[in-house]
């Protein structure tokens, strides 16, 4: 699966928009599986760059560090990083979210709205703990997506399987607890299982 990440970037000139946690693990990620790739690196703040081999990468550094997209193939975009103000082929944008669906999106269960995302994907990844398969919770949660391609194995459940197996227990459960609750659904709250 990683190997579908590698040949969607394979022979394309890279740029990193955004070198924060993500933006570092994205650099972490080429490193490891993609060492010849041509890297280029921008974010707004110089300071950004204190640790890089600036010999190795391309800098591009601010107000202007995003014009510096045309000269490369993709742009892997943090989550921290507009685009709406800039002269930019959208068609060149990717995320590391959108790299990781493509290549596990049968092992995913996606959590997204405005209220509550935190404490549901935290709920649904110890309920599957807890049913005796493995999981991992990244994202927006703590772990930048690419950090944990290492740790999926054949163990992960496809998400077929998984949304069903944890449907079957909720709907089964017979509630031994003093205090339960409902999550009140807003009309800005969508959760969408992927």
């Amino acid at each position: 699966m990683i190997d579908s990440i590698c040949r969607r970037l394979s022979g394309k000139r890279i740029l990193i928009a955004g070198f924060g946690r993500e933006g570092k693990s994205t650099l972490r990620f080429l490193q490891q599986y993609m060492p010849e790739a041509t890297v280029g690196i921008a974010d707004k703040n110089e300071t950004a760059f204190q640790d890089i081999d600036k010999e190795r990468y391309n800098l591009y550094f601010g107000d202007e560090y995003l014009k510096a997209s045309s000269d490369y193939d993709v742009v892997i975009k943090t989550p921290g990083i507009s685009v709406k103000d800039i002269d930019i082929d959208f068609s060149k944008i990717t995320s590391q979210t959108d790299l990781f669906l493509e290549a596990f999106h049968n092992q995913v269960i996606g959590i997204t709205g405005t209220k509550g995302k935190s404490t549901t994907s935290t709920l649904i990844y110890h309920l599957i703990k807890e049913s005796g398969n493995d999981a991992i919770l990244a994202g927006n949660i703590g772990i930048p997506i690419l950090d944990c391609v290492n740790d999926i194995n054949e163990r992960i459940n496809r998400l077929e399987r998984q949304v069903k197996r944890l449907d079957q227990r909720l709907t089964r459960l017979e509630t031994p607890y003093s205090n339960s609750t409902k999550f009140n659904n807003e009309p800005d709250n969508n959760m969408y299982m992927m």
